[in-house]
């Protein structure tokens, strides 16, 4: 039995995000050790929580549209507005408060930005 390029297609995206999540996992990790085991302020979350939801994906992205033949900046942006979704649909479940408000669109706009941005450059990085 033959796969349809779309079952490749979602394999690649899967893939990328499974990159994306496993780089979140373990630098939330690493921050999560430093914030125990130092005297680092705890005020640092927000940013550092954007800086590695920045990094995973760019990381994610970049390996998509590494990928892929063309399109990279569209390949890039779906890794990186998926990424959010995600992480929306969890912090709802964990969140029983939760809302969309502006803070959550300004971070999904983070996210289809970096994505795209990395969509080119994992494009032109073949």
């Amino acid at each position: 039995m033959r796969k349809s390029n779309s079952d490749s297609y979602i394999m690649k995206i899967t893939k990328s995000l499974v990159l994306s999540f496993l780089i979140t996992v373990v630098f939330f990790i690493v921050y999560a050790l430093i914030l125990t085991y130092s005297s680092l302020s705890e005020e640092t979350i927000p940013t550092i929580n954007t800086v590695i939801m920045i990094i995973s994906i760019l990381v994610g992205s970049i390996s998509m549209s590494m990928k892929v033949t063309n399109k990279g900046w569209l390949n890039g942006g779906i890794v990186g507005i998926l990424y959010m979704v995600i992480i929306i649909i969890f912090s709802s479940f964990y969140n029983k408060t939760f809302a969309m408000d502006s803070y959550i669109l300004i971070k999904s706009l983070i996210g289809l930005i970096v994505g795209v941005i990395s969509g080119i450059i994992g494009i032109n990085l073949k």
